[in-house]
């Protein structure tokens, strides 16, 4: 199905095609995510229904974007799944395409600096939440920001001398999948959710650790998983993605001493920056803020104006009927 809006022209596809191949492999490649790997996500079924996106103009491809049905709403399959723009797309077009979807959708914006500086500004973006976002620089020396708080520092030595029997490795087999499915189960992201996007990160997870760009740092006791942590690889920083620790282990601090050796490990992998993102306090006590995230709601002008239409008569009935209760009493 096509429809064509404005200058645009969008193709509308429900499994893929030759002919999405052959216009994702005219488009430059996502930061974090090959062309191979976005064609992967699009084809995984999920509990989800998916669709994608062509986006022409005069017979130039423009963009590919692949989009999950969930609440209520068609959003980017690559949300918080990876950093960077969330989907292939021509320079200088991202908000272009965006409204020439015709969809509405929330859109993630981490590490994309370009276009987090000019998102306000776009009257396609209806509504948005900035979040700060946390960054430990890996220049110098690890605990140098942790000393700031003597107290915080005394609690890593600490924590360091009860852990000492902990055995850490990088990347063993299927760590990655144990600590996402951990971490999915904590928030509720089961298999057969209907909104999940689970077996997506797993996907990504899987690829990008052949690639040599995934990392899961692991404690095992008694050869036994207790904690995961995993992050990928983004333009030389290591950006954290997800941790679990079993909660029989929290006794001996071991979600402290996890992020303890993350660190000191990516620095002496040689990464620049350990990015370690925002939404929580506790992060406040591993890195400075630094940078920003933003989710931005995206709507239709015909379908706001009649959301904003409903949100008026909405209001205007509960006036009207709590004037006729205070008139009865």
């Amino acid at each position: 199905m096509s429809v064509l809006r404005n200058d645009y022209k969008v193709v509308w596809f429900d499994r893929w095609e030759r002919s999405i191949d052959e216009a994702l492999q005219s488009l430059p490649e996502m930061d974090a995510c090959p062309h191979a790997l976005y064609r992967l996500l699009i084809e995984n079924s999920g509990p989800c229904r998916k669709r994608t996106a062509l986006v022409l103009a005069r017979d130039e491809v423009l963009a590919v974007v692949g989009l999950r049905w969930q609440w209520q709403r068609w959003d980017p399959i690559m949300n918080w799944i990876v950093p960077g723009c969330p989907f292939p797309v021509r320079d200088g077009y991202f908000f272009k395409v965006l409204e020439a979807l015709g969809v509405e959708s929330k859109v993630a914006l981490w590490r994309c600096e370009s276009l987090l500086e000019h998102a306000e500004e776009q009257q396609i973006v209806r509504s948005f939440h900035r979040s700060p976002t946390h960054k430990l620089q890996l220049a110098g020396p690890v605990e140098e920001y942790w000393k700031k708080s003597g107290s915080f520092y005394k609690t890593v030595r600490n924590i360091r001398n009860r852990c000492k029997d902990y055995v850490l490795e990088v990347n063993p087999v299927g760590a990655a999948e144990w600590t996402i499915k951990h971490w999915g189960g904590k928030w509720q992201l089961t298999p057969d959710a209907q909104f999940n996007d689970l077996s997506d990160r797993l996907i990504v997870a899987r690829y990008l650790e052949e690639e040599g760009q995934y990392f899961t740092i692991m404690l095992l006791a008694d050869g036994e998983p207790v904690a995961g942590f995993s992050s990928l690889v983004h333009r030389n920083d290591l950006v954290c993605q997800y941790n679990y620790r079993l909660p029989e282990h929290d006794k001996a601090g071991v979600g402290v001493y996890i992020y303890d050796r993350v660190a000191h490990w990516a620095k002496d992998a040689g990464f620049a920056v350990m990015d370690i993102g925002g939404g929580h306090d506790y992060k406040d006590r591993w890195a400075p803020l630094d940078g920003e995230k933003m989710e931005i709601d995206i709507c239709p002008e015909w379908d706001y104006r009649l959301k904003q239409a409903s949100s008026l008569l909405g209001r205007i009935k509960s006036k009207v009927a709590n004037l006729v209760r205070s008139n009865g009493e």
